[in-house]
């Protein structure tokens, strides 16, 4: 069966004020997030049920610390990751090989070192809760 994902015209407001609210800071991760839900719309469409008996496994937070949110999004990238979000920005950190800053968007350094040391202490939590996500269908 086809299906079509129609954008309402008030969805299509709503993504073009995302993308200009992020401007603000940065052309690369404005056109990053559109092109990202761009692309899941249009995944939608090929795969329905892959979306929706899964949506709440799309961002699953691991943990909560230190003013952060820890998380990976579903269906991002194989290598072994995690987010962390605080209200000032967001910073991705691979797990494997080892601990380290992949991207920063407006963290400071001391957020980061915070980050990284709390990622340490949550390490074999974060592999295991991400190789349970993982195996369980979710990429």
């Amino acid at each position: 069966m086809d299906y079509t994902v129609s954008w309402s015209p008030e969805a299509a407001e709503d993504l073009e004020s995302i993308a200009d609210y992020i401007l603000r800071d940065s052309e690369f991760y404005a056109r990053a997030v559109v092109t990202k839900i761009l692309a899941i719309s249009r995944n939608i469409s090929e795969q329905p049920l892959l979306y929706f008996t899964k949506r709440k496994t799309m961002s699953p937070a691991i943990f909560r610390e230190g003013g952060f949110r820890f998380f990976f999004f579903s269906r991002e990238e194989q290598r072994m990751h995690v987010h962390a979000y605080c209200g000032d920005g967001e910073a991705k950190f691979w797990l494997e090989p080892e601990i380290e800053l992949a991207q920063n968007y407006r963290l400071s350094r001391l957020q980061l070192k915070n980050i990284e040391m709390i990622i340490g202490g949550h390490y074999h939590e974060l592999t295991r809760a991400w190789q349970k996500h993982f195996r369980s269908g979710s990429y």
